[in-house]
């Protein structure tokens, strides 16, 4: 049997934000399926980070954007490890071992 890919998009979801909340994240999740993040996160009163959450087949991740995001959650399907790259350094010093993700192209 099969799972969908957007049920496997939800766990993926579900998972990132279990993993924020550890973290002491709170975390709110789109309700839309075509809304422009997948997760909101914030911390304290002045933190708030938009979350781009995708899974990878096959571990790369250089090559990944962020988009408008402030942060690109990755699980790597061959190890089940989430790992964070983030738009600028501020954000990146808030996750442990948090790389810096590559900016989006621009738009001709």
């Amino acid at each position: 049997m099969s799972i969908s890919k957007g049920t496997v998009g939800s766990m993926v979801e579900l998972r990132v934000a279990i993993n924020l909340m550890g973290l002491g994240w709170s975390v709110y999740r789109n309700l839309s399926v075509n809304g422009a993040v997948d997760l909101i996160a914030s911390k304290g009163r002045n933190t708030v980070l938009k979350i781009q959450v995708k899974s990878s087949l096959n571990g790369q991740f250089q090559n990944l954007r962020a988009g408008n995001c402030d942060l690109l959650a990755i699980i790597s399907r061959d190890d089940g490890e989430i790992r964070y790259r983030a738009r600028t350094k501020r954000v990146a010093k808030m996750f442990p071992s948090c790389g810096i993700v590559r900016k989006p192209k621009p738009h001709k």
